[in-house]
């Protein structure tokens, strides 16, 4: 490929075809963040009308991109100032105080362990999105595991993206290099999802 001309103030020149793919790329992009903004309001109606807040769930999102030492403080200070408030919890055999209502309850384990490779995987991108070592997995004395897998997958991803978002950054071992969670030739556990939830990570 030839030397591109430069502007006056260094800038290259863009061709034809620079303009169009790009255009080309903004539509496709445009459509796909449309198509993911409507499968998540389809989501949330779906779980709504199952009783699911989606307020509370989405500040739970927030919460579990927080370093967990700051969302426990968060959490903590919260229920410092509920306890001093004296809220308390109707029941319907009467009420109980703040406290004793935060008796954790969990759900099933094939939602816990969904919701675990989730934010696996969700921790993994975030790191390799912020240009973050492999080596950094937490799950690193867990390896083959499926928490393992989903970091691994998800830094891939992550690396992946910063890259073509910043592609100066060449310099970083490209993403499609990096192992993967899962050896090569391995098989996949089979997994399961509950009845009408909802397939994406994010």
């Amino acid at each position: 490929m030839g030397r591109r001309p430069k502007q006056s103030n260094g800038k290259p020149v863009a061709t034809e075809d620079d303009r169009a793919l790009c255009l080309t790329e903004y539509i496709e992009l445009r459509a796909a963040a449309a198509r993911t903004a409507q499968a998540t309001s389809a989501m949330f109606k779906r779980f709504e009308a199952l009783g699911v807040d989606k307020a509370t769930i989405k500040r739970m999102y927030d919460l579990s991109q927080m370093d967990r030492g700051e969302a426990t403080a968060l959490l903590k200070r919260e229920a410092d100032y509920a306890q001093v408030l004296d809220l308390v919890v109707v029941e319907a055999d009467g009420q109980s105080t703040f406290a004793t209502a935060l008796i954790p309850a969990k759900p099933s384990p094939l939602v816990s362990d969904r919701l675990r490779t989730a934010r696996a995987f969700g921790d993994g991108y975030n790191t390799g999105k912020a240009g973050g070592k492999i080596e950094a997995c937490p799950f690193n004395h867990m390896p083959g595991s499926v928490e393992f897998v989903a970091w691994r997958d998800g830094h891939g991803d992550g690396m992946a993206d910063r890259l073509a978002l910043h592609p100066e950054r060449a310099n970083v071992t490209a993403a499609n290099d990096k192992p993967r969670g899962r050896r090569r030739g391995a098989a996949a556990a089979p997994s399961e999802a509950p009845e009408n939830s909802d397939s994406s990570v994010h």
